[in-house]
């Protein structure tokens, strides 16, 4: 049967329902209903829909994008789990979401920022210039504090050995999502920079992110500021120094980065670090051969 008016689709089962049975033009009438409960079931058809066929689902790409900008929590998520289908092999088409999309990485629920994430990352890999505009936004989300929830909590909450392992543990859990958004930010953001330089936040902004960053979010910032230093080496001058600091980072990637990093800005500060790095023992072999290239090629170049 086909529903005549919006609000029929609320007699459907969204799990089981086909395209036979409703048209899809209906569903996307009913994306941008006021009512909450036929949006809501909309949506959880047409991921249905999604799940089936992806490519059928394409026609309503604004009304998705629109669903991931809902002020209702079930119709966004819906709708960001339709757009991770999409971009399995319709990445093309998603430009309609992106800017919801980055809009929800800062959503003060983890579970949608986790969303928002897995639906950018394959945008972030196929056409990151739809990311230049955000790169503010997604700066903001990469240095974001992680929330415990289990702060304001009483203590005689926490310490009820029940009740306080389910709260810990659903507090984890939650700080997983939030550090998985932040560290998807910071790599979106390197691609945007990567893929248009003059799009970069202050050099400042990305090195002070650094301070009380993980490896993950380290590394795409300094990622960040080797691809400005690659379009304008001196666009970093004032950030080398801090730079040479991060040649003692633990991670080796966070060093290997900052080494390239470096390497773009050509400043003959780093000369004397690079060696030292490639002299240490307790480098790895990779490590040691790329700071003693490095330091070469910029002694090379201030020099001739």
């Amino acid at each position: 049967m086909t529903a005549a008016t919006t609000e029929d689709l609320l007699d459907l089962n969204p799990d089981s329902v086909t395209r036979d049975e409703v048209d899809l033009d209906l569903v996307r009438e009913a994306l941008r209903n006021e009512t909450d409960l036929v949006r809501d079931r909309a949506a959880a058809i047409l991921l249905t829909f999604a799940e089936a066929d992806p490519e059928s689902v394409l026609p309503a790409i604004e009304e998705i994008a629109i669903g991931v900008d809902s002020d209702h929590i079930n119709v966004t998520h819906k709708t960001l789990s339709t757009v991770v289908l999409l971009g399995e092999d319709h990445v093309d088409e998603l430009e309609p979401v992106v800017e919801p999309a980055v809009d929800c990485l800062y959503d003060e629920v983890s579970r949608t920022q986790a969303f928002a994430a897995r639906a950018l990352q394959p945008v972030a890999e196929h056409h990151p210039e739809w990311l230049v505009p955000h790169t503010d936004l997604l700066l903001s989300v990469a240095q974001a504090e992680l929330k415990d929830l289990t702060e304001d909590l009483p203590d005689e909450v926490l310490e009820d050995p029940e009740a306080g392992e389910q709260f810990r543990n659903a507090a984890e859990e939650e700080k997983k999502q939030q550090f998985l958004a932040r560290a998807v930010a910071a790599n979106l953001l390197y691609e945007a920079v990567d893929a248009d330089p003059s799009s970069a936040p202050d050099v400042d902004e990305l090195l002070d992110t650094i301070e009380d960053a993980d490896g993950t979010v380290t590394a795409a910032m300094v990622d960040a500021i080797a691809a400005i230093a690659e379009a304008d080496p001196i666009a970093i001058e004032g950030a080398v120094e801090r730079l040479i600091e991060l040649l003692d980072y633990p991670a080796e990637e966070v060093q290997a980065r900052t080494v390239k990093a470096l390497g773009f800005s050509g400043d003959d500060r780093a000369v004397e670090p690079l060696r030292a790095l490639a002299d240490d023992p307790d480098a790895g072999d990779d490590l040691q051969a790329l700071a003693a290239e490095t330091a070469d090629w910029i002694e090379h170049e201030t020099t001739n």
